[in-house]
Parts: C-alpha cells; structure tokens; sequence
C-alpha cells in the first residue's frame, strides 16, 4: 500500500538530504496499485506509459513481477515474452533503467534456489540479477549473490540492516572477512553529456 511504502521510503529521503543537501525530495514520485498491473492488458499498459511519460524518469522501480501480468502455467513463457517486449519497448523509447522485483520458488529441505520464479526468460533478460537470502532470520543479514552480470559492478557479499543506510554493507557474519571498501557518498564528479 502506498501508505506502507511512504512510510519506508521517508527515512532514506531524510539520509539521502543529509548526504546530499541539493536533494530534491520531488525528484522521487511513488505510485502504488496493490492490485497489480497486467501490463499484457491494453488499458494497464497504456495506464502504465502514461504514468512514465509523464513522470519522465531516470529510474522505474516495479513489482513484484508475477503482480504485472497474469497467465496460467500453461502460457507462462508466451506471457513472459510479451512482458519484456513492452518493457523494453517502453525502456527504449522512454530512456528509463528499470528495477524489478521478483521472488524465488519455494524450496524443498535446506536448499532454496535463488532465481526468479517462473519463466526462464527472466534468468536470460535482465543486464543484472541479483538474489537476497537470509543468513540469519533474527541477525537482519543477507547474502547477497549476482547471478547475471553484462558489466562489471561491485555488489557486497552481505547486507545487514540497519547503519546509515535502511540496509548497509558488513561482513560475512560466519568468517573473519576482508575490511569492506569505503562507500563513497559523495555525489558523482562528472559532466552531464553525451559519450
């Protein structure tokens, strides 16, 4: 619900202001359908085009993905390929880097896999895919495993709640682990423009 999601999204504003004074807190625009968006419904996508079109953002953060379509197992991959078809589609022509959540299947005994629920178009599509498993439930940690990497980042291995951030880079909590890099919170040093 919106009011869930403001009420989350309020302190990250608040530090984001601390570590960045020039912060525009306008610059951040939340809509929430807690019904879902079947984006393969001509009304949703075009309801969803609009909303961007109009918000013009550098960023689209959207899920859960099994909230943005619906089909039965049996079309399942047909409805997958036609998701990511109007997601690019809208990528392209919108200029928007997307942010999707998704969930993993239930596991079976100890071992959970850590991959996207559903089609396998969704292991194949993204640029980047990145999967959170508890470490501990009670500890608030999480190891934090890429998948699918098209370009070099550095993602920490783990990510415990709390510190500066709602979640902050640590160690690993079940090795001596290496000293983290410094996080550099300072605002990027470089000139708007074409490369």
């Amino acid at each position: 619900p919106t009011s869930l999601i403001r009420r989350k999204v309020r302190p990250i504003l608040t530090k984001g202001r601390t570590v960045r004074p020039q912060l525009d807190p306008h610059m951040l625009g939340i809509v929430s359908r807690p019904g879902g968006v079947d984006v393969l419904q001509r009304t949703d996508a075009r309801w969803l085009q609009a909303q961007i079109t109009a918000a013009k953002p550098d960023i689209v953060v959207a899920g859960p993905l099994y909230k943005m379509f619906s089909a039965d197992e049996r079309k399942w991959e047909a409805g997958a390929a036609r998701v990511t078809g109007i997601l690019d589609d809208l990528r392209t022509r919108l200029g928007f880097a997307l942010i999707l959540e998704t969930h993993a299947p239930h596991g079976f005994g100890a071992h959970r896999a850590m991959r996207p629920v559903g089609s396998s178009i969704w292991l194949r599509w993204p640029e980047f895919g990145l999967s959170f498993a508890p470490v501990d439930k009670h500890a608030g940690v999480v190891k934090v495993t890429m998948w699918k990497d098209r370009d070099e980042r550095y993602w920490p291995n783990f990510l415990m709640r709390g510190g500066s951030w709602p979640w902050t880079p640590c160690r690993d909590p079940n090795g001596p682990g290496a000293a983290l890099p410094p996080i550099d919170e300072s605002p990027p040093d470089h000139e708007q423009g074409e490369f």
